[in-house]
């Protein structure tokens, strides 16, 4: 099941960042914005500098979230990066 979702959801990753006006109605319809130039604004930021190609945790990117969380729960300090990653059904769908 984990893997049917990964794969899916890299899927839809690159069909957003791939075709532009299919992410812009998608873009319209769960944002709720109507102007077509904010919802062009908001898919070039949301598709540029938050979807990577392929979605790959980073240790370092997962510290700085803890990091984060840990100023108001101090237990999200004591976890380490490399406990919670679990990278391998995004290992599969990459060598497909």
């Amino acid at each position: 099941m984990l893997l049917r979702f990964t794969r899916a959801y890299v899927e839809s990753v690159q069909l957003f960042k791939s075709n532009r006006q299919a992410a812009l109605r998608i873009v319209e319809k769960h944002t709720g914005l109507t102007d077509k130039e904010e919802a062009a604004d908001y898919y070039d930021t949301f598709s540029k500098k938050f979807l990577q190609d392929f979605p790959m945790p980073s240790i370092p990117a997962l510290r700085t979230l803890l990091e984060d969380v840990g100023s108001r729960s101090p237990k999200a300090k004591e976890i380490k990066p490399q406990d919670v990653i679990e990278t391998r059904f995004l290992n599969e769908v990459k060598t497909r």
